[in-house]
C-alpha cells in the first residue's frame, strides 16, 4: 500500500498572486536543479511486475496512450481502430485478467492511497503546450472562467458558435493574450494537483494566492507541496513519458510492459483540436515568458523518461 500525506495549504499569507504575474513579463522558467542522475531506476523495475496498471490521465496529455495501456492489461484484446477511450463495454472481459486498476481517459486525481498493489503509470504534458490546448478547448477545466464567459465545456465543444463570444474569448486569430493568461493562472497547476489528489482546476489548492515571483529565483523556491509532487513523480510511479517525446514515451512503454507498439494505433492523434498551428503558435508565444508551477513536476517525467531510456534496454 502507498500512502500520500496531504497538508493544509496556508496560501492566503502569501504577498501577490500567481494570475498577476502570469499577465506581466517574466524571466524564463526555472529547471529542476536535479539531474538524471538523481532519479536512477535503482529502486524502480525496467519490467512490468503484472500488478494492476492505474493511469493518471490529466486533461490534455493523449488519450491515444490507453490503446497500448489496453492491450497491456487485455492480452487478446482486438482493437479495430485507435480508441479515443475505453468503456466498460469494451474492457468487460478484461478484469478476468487482473490487470486493469484504471485505464479511462477521465481525468482522476491520484488516490492517497490504494487498497492493493498497483502499478502507477502516466504521460505529462510540458505545461504551456498543455494549458494552451485546454484554452482552445472551452477553457477546459476552469470553472470560473467558463462561468463568467457564458461557456459550457462539453456543449460547445470545439470552435464556439456564438461569435461574439468566440471573438471575446479567443480574439481574431484564435488567441486573446489576456483570457489566455487568466486561464493559465486557473489551470497552470493542473498536474501537481492531481499528483496531490486534487482536481485540475481545482484553484483552491495551489491556487491564485501564490507569490510566483519565488519561482524565478535562482535556486527557485518551490512550496513544498510542490516539492512533494515532484517526489511522486520521481518514486512512486512505475512508468513515466511525456508527450513531447511522445512516440519515444510510447516504445519505452512497450519495453516495460513486454507489448510491441501498433503505430496505427498508437501514434494516431484520437482527439484533434480544431485550433490551428498559428493560433497554437500563438498561444505559446503569449505564455512564453511565464512560470507555471507544473514545470517543475513535468521537468522530473522528463528526467524519469531520461532515465528509464538509458537504464532499460529491450530484450
Amino acid at each position: 500500500m502507498r500512502r500520500v500525506g496531504r497538508r493544509g495549504v496556508g496560501w492566503a499569507t502569501w504577498a501577490s498572486c500567481l494570475c498577476a504575474c502570469l499577465c506581466r513579463p517574466l524571466r524564463a522558467a526555472p529547471a529542476l536543479t536535479a539531474t538524471a542522475a538523481n532519479v536512477r531506476n535503482e529502486t524502480r523495475v525496467c519490467r512490468w511486475q503484472g500488478t494492476p496498471l492505474w493511469w493518471m490521465k490529466a486533461p490534455k496529455t493523449s488519450s491515444t496512450f490507453g490503446n497500448i495501456l489496453a492491450r497491456a492489461a487485455c492480452p487478446g484484446i482486438q482493437l479495430r481502430k485507435a480508441q479515443r477511450e475505453f468503456g466498460p463495454t469494451l474492457l468487460q472481459g478484461c478484469k478476468s485478467h487482473g490487470k486493469v486498476g484504471r485505464l479511462k481517459p477521465g481525468h482522476l486525481p491520484l488516490p492517497h492511497s490504494f487498497k492493493t498493489p498497483m502499478t502507477i503509470v502516466s504521460i505529462f504534458r510540458e505545461p504551456k503546450s498543455r494549458t494552451v490546448s485546454g484554452y482552445h478547448h472551452n477553457l477546459h477545466d476552469c470553472r470560473a472562467l467558463q462561468h463568467e464567459y457564458g461557456i459550457d465545456e462539453w456543449r460547445d465543444v470545439g470552435l464556439l458558435k456564438d461569435e461574439a463570444k468566440r471573438r471575446l474569448v479567443y480574439g481574431r486569430e484564435g488567441v486573446n493574450p489576456y483570457v489566455l493568461r487568466r486561464y493559465a493562472a486557473c489551470v497552470g497547476a493542473c498536474q501537481t494537483r492531481m499528483l496531490l489528489g486534487s482536481g485540475c482546476g481545482d484553484d483552491r489548492y495551489l491556487g491564485v494566492k501564490l507569490n510566483a515571483s519565488l519561482l524565478k529565483l535562482d535556486p527557485p523556491v518551490i512550496p513544498r507541496d510542490v516539492q512533494r509532487a515532484v517526489s511522486l513523480v520521481q518514486n512512486s510511479f512505475a512508468f513515466v513519458g511525456t508527450t513531447d517525446l511522445f512516440r519515444e514515451s510510447v516504445r519505452a512503454f512497450g519495453v516495460f510492459a513486454g507489448v510491441p507498439v501498433q503505430p496505427e494505433f498508437d501514434y494516431v492523434n484520437t482527439r484533434p483540436s480544431w485550433a490551428g498551428p498559428r493560433a497554437k503558435a500563438l498561444g505559446m508565444a503569449a505564455l512564453a515568458d511565464t512560470v507555471l508551477l507544473d514545470s517543475f513536476v513535468y521537468r522530473a517525467a522528463q528526467q524519469r523518461l531520461a532515465a528509464f531510456s538509458r537504464d532499460c534496454q529491450p530484450d
